[in-house]
């Protein structure tokens, strides 16, 4: 059903009052609750893992985590967990001679797998996930748990099962959570009961409006005293609604008295208290989502919002995403664990490892490089440090160039050095 509303599929939920049955397959579509979880994902971007005494490059994590191409997985992982509050990343062994990496990264949404939660080890006891279907029936499946993984399979004779060791003695399989509660470990979705029914009601505005402007986009006029000819053609043919307005109801005859009829208009429908009621939906539903209103294509600023202005609009969203990346980060740091295992054969201390984010205020390089430098001013050497470089606003593919950039000219400035050396003692000689 989420899902349903998150791609704008949603039946519109009709009172049968005030919309006529031709309209009730009007396809009205409002994409506020698609609004709600995009422009909390975008500024949840990871960047990369911070480590204070794990050599990263050594254990693998890096490598296998460019190697599943997870700066594109994590985006779409993000938005399974905010449409039904959790999706999950399941580490295994790849099949390297078919070209998989060492350490293989799967996702799966809340549709295709689910697990049971240790609370005293704050952790899954076990996974199961539907790898495929066949018919709307699973057809292959696998059961993790620790120690092992079971892969059932249906095939026409009935179903089949292999296991595979892992050698960890936990369940490689983490939950990517949105706010998760001692009540609800997997968390809540971001398309709550109150952003489907804001949106159910926006729509019902949104087609009471179609529907005004469909009786009231043509005038309204009436004629009293006419005789019922003054709608007939030369044959006595009733004359349909269009042919009474664009023909001869201009040029009516007068009655068999000699009376004049009386033509008049009712004045045309305003749509105005449509779009009122359609901005109080979008304000509640802005309230209930933390973004601001002008983000559902509702504004009435004239003028150009300053930068404090624009900060303070978002700071709702600035603390949601805050969270959300928080809880999400957890899940990125045993996903390294579980990687660094398997890379080298064996568990890896990874204690020391933390998820990086990029900053959620989506602050300008301008600012981001002031209020660095002004922070390695007064802190010695932390200019020439990757932290000092970190609040510079350089992204960490730049920092990496620049280093190696520099490395490079350090040695070339060495190798000249000895090159000097070399050519010294000739000087001497000659002279």
């Amino acid at each position: 059903m989420r899902a349903a509303y998150y791609d704008g599929r949603n039946a519109i939920e009709d009172f049968g009052v005030s919309i006529p049955p031709a309209f009730r397959n009007v396809a009205v579509v409002l994409g506020w609750p698609a609004k709600a979880v995009d422009i909390l994902n975008r500024r949840c971007v990871f960047e990369q893992f911070h480590s204070s005494g794990v050599d990263l490059a050594s254990s693998g994590v890096e490598q296998a985590f460019a190697d599943n191409r997870m700066a594109r997985e994590l985006p779409q992982v993000g938005v399974s967990s905010l449409v039904h509050s959790v999706a999950w990343l399941i580490t295994t062994r790849g099949d390297v001679e078919a070209g998989e990496p060492k350490a293989l990264i799967t996702a799966r949404d809340a549709l295709t797998g689910t697990g049971e939660w240790d609370f005293r080890r704050r952790r899954l006891s076990s996974f199961l996930s539907v790898m495929a279907t066949r018919d709307g029936e699973p057809s292959q499946v696998a059961l993790h748990i620790p120690g092992q993984v079971i892969t059932a399979t249906r095939g026409r004779s009935g179903w089949s099962s292999e296991r595979q060791r892992t050698g960890s003695d936990r369940v490689m399989v983490h939950p990517y959570v949105y706010r998760p509660n001692l009540g609800r470990p997997f968390g809540a979705s971001r398309i709550s009961r109150a952003v489907m029914s804001l949106t159910n009601s926006a729509l019902r505005t949104v087609v009471r409006s179609e529907v005004s402007a469909e009786f009231y986009s043509s005038p309204q006029r009436y004629l009293l005293g006419a005789d019922k000819q003054a709608f007939t053609d030369a044959s006595g043919n009733v004359q349909n609604q269009w042919q009474a307005i664009l023909g001869r109801v201009w040029a009516v005859q007068k009655d068999e008295d000699g009376d004049t009829p009386t033509v008049g208009q009712f004045p045309q429908s305003s749509q105005q208290p449509h779009m009122d009621q359609l901005k109080a939906w979008a304000q509640l539903f802005a309230g209930e989502t933390s973004i601001p209103i002008s983000s559902l294509g509702i504004s009435s600023d004239a003028n150009p919002t300053s930068a404090e202005a624009y900060l303070a609009s978002r700071e709702d969203l600035i603390t949601e995403a805050e969270g959300t990346t928080d809880g999400w980060g957890v899940a990125l740091e045993g996903v390294a664990a579980d990687v660094a295992e398997v890379m080298n054969d064996g568990p890896v201390d990874m204690s020391g490892v933390t998820a990086a984010w990029r900053d959620v205020r989506f602050t300008s390089r301008a600012a981001a490089a002031d209020a660095g430098a002004k922070i390695a001013a007064v802190v010695p050497g932390l200019a020439d440090t990757e932290v000092g470089l970190e609040l510079l606003g350089l992204s960490p593919d730049q920092i990496r160039r620049f280093l190696a950039e520099r490395r490079v000219a350090a040695g070339r400035g060495v190798l000249e050095g000895l090159r000097a050396q070399v050519a010294a003692p000739d000087v001497v000689a000659a002279q």
